[in-house]
């Protein structure tokens, strides 16, 4: 199906990729592994045809669905949920040439020749139509919405007024509605509660095609793979493994032991041989030295590789500025989507340096009461009240705060300049930068080129950065290798200013151990317990959530004709 022979990518004066090689069966199902900015991202938009390599060759057949790691939908604002499915597989402009044809034909003359021709036309694509699955298409895109946590959107709900985090939903579901021979995923959990990532797990797990996916969800990569793809980050190559990430841990780390034992060896008959040769040389038997040396020199090049180890970020903190006791004060916060409540009534006081959590499936408001807290967003009734001296810093799950064409230096000063008077200088900047790994060379990238990943690392870099007292992140660990997430969680554990935070990720939450939790959508605000973790695989369904909330009328049925 995929061919990738001897691919190389250099960005500036780094080969991202080199010289990789691998070919992607029909329905298999592969793992594509590495640390941050390793290339991952690279490799699949080359695949997808939206990156030109440097070097080398890929050969598809087939089709590919490509969901990148930040989707850019192009849908109409004014095109319903179903319509976007519908045109994701060509049957929305079928339809249309349907109802065109089928008024055509009600004018024309009975039994002219331009009626016959309209018959044939028409009934080429009803065939085409009923082909394509257009009779099922609308309980399948409701299966599909269901599934991915937007059991609540009806089909009907225009795409422009859908939120980022719907939009993002929406694409991954109309991409598996295309039923592609190739499922190419960059991060598809990043947007999903625990719910929805089990029922992709399970999705792709029954998908007869192919599957190549970059996810640091490491309960994904084990259900749903079956080969690991690794890329060096140092090295820019790539190495192959059987098997689930689970495995692919454990293969490599007898591969690493298997060739630290050989170069051991190898090493102790070099050795043996250096001094053989060296006597050797010292007498009269110099052509006898110089063949040892050449076997030397065999064995040297016959080493086996020494497996990179990958340098994991040591985040650093600020000292947060002090505060009142009570940071932050929610009363009776209430928030709705034309008839759809998502806030009722919450409220809630947060004191100086304690993390709270906020819990509920997608679409229980977390993101919504974040965006109020910051005034991006205005409540419908109820006040938030902020503490003295308090100075939120805020983590959208799109990076919104970073600016494409600024450097990483650059992002990183305007955040000191903005405490006034900037507390560090630039090589105080830059020593900090280097514990979220800019470093070198690093400083001076576009913030455009990196990985989703590094975006990651240098917004939550901004915010000590800038001296924030109350941070609200909101999915920090999406896009972060299991080495940057550990920092992270290291991070925020020494923090001493006050913390709210949405995470997907049980394991993350449980070690992180925040004092307080606020359960969304029925606002409970209470002390924190691993088990209220769960809540976010229970799928929450409005009233009718399982009948069709529009209706997709088939194509028009002349007499004697289907």
């Amino acid at each position: 199906m995929v061919t990738v022979e001897n691919v190389r990518l250099v960005l500036g004066d780094r080969t991202i990729l080199s010289d990789i090689s691998f070919r992607l069966a029909d329905g298999e199902k592969t793992g594509l592994v590495g640390v941050n900015g390793a290339g991952k991202s690279s490799l699949l938009k080359i695949l997808a045809g939206q990156t030109l390599p440097d070097g080398g060759t890929v050969t598809v057949k087939g089709n590919i669905g490509y969901l990148p790691q930040e989707p850019s939908v192009a849908f109409r604002s004014d095109q319903t949920t179903l319509q976007c499915f519908l045109e994701a597989r060509g049957l929305l402009a079928l339809t249309d040439e349907l109802d065109r044809t089928a008024l055509a034909m009600g004018k024309s003359h009975p039994g002219s020749p331009e009626q016959r021709k309209l018959l044939e036309s028409y009934g080429a694509a009803q065939h085409e139509w009923e082909r394509r699955g257009g009779y099922e298409a609308e309980s399948e895109s409701r299966r599909l919405l269901d599934g991915l946590g937007l059991a609540r959107l009806p089909l009907t709900q225009p795409f422009g007024k859908l939120s980022g985090g719907q939009k993002t939903r929406l694409a991954l579901a109309t991409l598996l509605f295309t039923r592609p021979d190739l499922l190419m995923l960059d991060e598809p959990t990043n947007h999903l509660d625990r719910a929805a990532a089990g029922w992709l797990m399970d999705y792709l797990a029954a998908f007869t095609g192919a599957v190549l996916l970059i996810s640091h969800d490491l309960i994904l990569l084990d259900r749903a793979i079956n080969r690991v793809l690794r890329i060096d980050e140092t090295t820019g190559t790539m190495d192959i493994y059987k098997g689930n990430y689970t495995r692919y841990i454990r293969q490599r780390e007898e591969r690493r032991i298997l060739a630290e034992k050989q170069a051991l060896l190898a090493g102790r008959e070099m050795a043996r041989l250096q001094v053989t040769a060296d006597r050797f040389r010292a007498g009269t038997r110099a052509s006898q030295a110089h063949a040892i040396d050449s076997r030397i020199e065999r064995l040297h090049a016959g080493l086996p590789t020494q497996q990179t180890v990958s340098k994991g970020p040591k985040m650093k903190t600020i000292d947060a500025p002090p505060t009142t006791r009570i940071v932050l004060e929610a009363t009776d916060i209430w928030k709705a989507y034309d008839q759809n409540i998502v806030l009722a009534g919450v409220s809630f006081a947060h004191e100086r340096g304690q993390k709270l959590a906020l819990i509920g499936p997608n679409g229980a408001g977390k993101t919504t009461l974040l965006r109020i807290i910051t005034n991006q967003l205005a409540a419908d009734d109820g006040q938030i009240r902020l503490g003295q001296n308090v100075r939120i810093g805020y983590y959208a799950q799109e990076h919104e705060s970073l600016d494409p064409n600024a450097s990483v230096l650059e992002e990183a000063q305007r955040s000191v300049i903005s405490t006034q008077p900037p507390f560090l200088g630039d090589a105080q900047v830059r020593s900090f930068l280097g514990t979220f790994l800019f470093t070198g060379a690093k400083v001076y990238q576009q913030v455009s080129t990196l990985s989703g990943g590094e975006r990651t690392r240098l917004a939550i870099a901004k915010l000590f950065l800038e001296k924030s007292n109350l941070l609200l992140l909101d999915e920090p660990t999406n896009n972060l290798d299991p080495a940057s997430q550990e920092s992270l969680l290291s991070a925020l554990k020494r923090f001493s200013g006050s913390l709210v935070i949405v995470c997907h990720l049980p394991s993350f939450m449980e070690r992180l151990a925040p004092e307080r939790a606020l359960i969304l959508p029925s606002g409970e605000f209470t002390y924190f317990d691993p088990s209220q973790l769960a809540l976010e695989v229970i799928k929450r369904r409005g009233p009718g959530a399982r009948k069709a909330s529009a209706t997709l009328p088939p194509p028009p049925v002349l007499t004697g004709r289907r």
